[in-house]
């Protein structure tokens, strides 16, 4: 009843408004419009610097920076990768546990299989650039971790990045060059010192 009463008084509030009519002049109102102040602006932009700053945008994206070292000694060591989980992960509808809290080895528990090496680099370094030729036929993957890359872009399509909180971290790589390779449910990485693989080519 309350609601209807309230409706009622709005519907004759709006309905006694009278038109007043105008008083005095019309004047109409003149200015830029959003249009007229956007092109004002464009023309007014530097082109040449503005297409400048963005190749240099460009070239500075694609030298790529990460607080890895050279390796500084020779040696393998094993990694198994584990993730922890806090709690059950349900499937809400059927209130059915995928997987209860704990530790999980990922490559066997999701029948992860790398058919390939992997091998991480700083591609600033000349001996590093030439380590995929090394390998010859081997099947390799080759992730560029640092370095300047501009002039790889500029020859091949096929530039493969290692980003710092995805590849590099879930291979636990510590430093360049490093290869990595997939035995059983656990990777074997194997880091070189790259002054120590001239003196093996010179011998």
């Amino acid at each position: 009843m309350k609601k209807l009463i309230f409706l009622f008084i709005l519907v004759l509030n709006l309905y006694s408004f009278e038109d007043l009519g105008i008083i005095g002049e019309v004047e109409p109102i003149e200015g830029k419009t959003l249009m007229d102040v956007l092109t004002e602006k464009y023309n007014k932009l530097d082109k040449l610097k503005l297409e400048k700053d963005l190749l240099n945008a460009r070239k500075e994206s694609l030298k790529l920076k990460s607080n890895l070292p050279t390796c500084k000694e020779t040696k393998v060591r094993e990694f198994t990768p584990l993730i922890t989980l806090k709690e059950d992960i349900v499937v809400p509808i059927e209130n059915r546990v995928l997987y209860t809290k704990g530790t999980y080895n990922i490559l066997d528990t999701f029948s992860i299989i790398f058919p390939y090496h992997i091998l991480f680099i700083d591609y600033d370094d000349e001996i590093q650039r030439l380590l995929p030729n090394a390998f010859g036929n081997t099947s390799i993957l080759t992730l560029i971790a640092k370095g300047d890359i501009n002039k790889l872009v500029e020859e091949t399509d096929n530039v493969q990045i290692a980003r710092e909180d995805f590849e590099i971290k879930s291979f636990n790589i510590q430093c360049l060059p490093t290869i990595v390779t997939q035995r059983d449910n656990k990777f074997i990485i194997n880091e070189y010192n790259p002054e120590e693989l001239i003196e093996k080519e010179q011998k």
